[in-house]
């Protein structure tokens, strides 16, 4: 599995702390059942840095069109979003 750093955001947290947001496109290869085939997915991780911690989530196999995830990790990255939130974002964008 390969990621591929879409881009980061700095966002203040209530606590005064700072935090590094980390968004992230997963491309990996995957067989298809029955035959030889192999079909590249993609699926989107977000990583929360902060002083203490590093806090990830990841949704696999979204969608097997590149240009689709990285459009939706562009949103996810514009918005700010942090890793709590992928999965039910995900969820309604697709």
């Amino acid at each position: 599995m390969e990621r591929l750093l879409v881009g980061d955001e700095y966002l203040a947290l209530e606590n005064d702390e700072m935090a590094l947001l980390k968004y992230f496109v997963l491309e990996d290869t995957k067989r298809i059942e029955g035959t030889n085939d192999k079909r590249k997915t993609y699926g989107l991780e977000i990583e929360k840095w902060t002083k203490h911690d590093v806090e990830r989530d990841a949704v696999y196999d979204v969608t097997t069109k590149k240009d689709v995830a990285f459009d939706m990790m562009y949103s996810i990255k514009e918005n700010k979003l942090m890793p709590v939130h992928l999965k039910d974002v995900v969820m309604d964008m697709i």
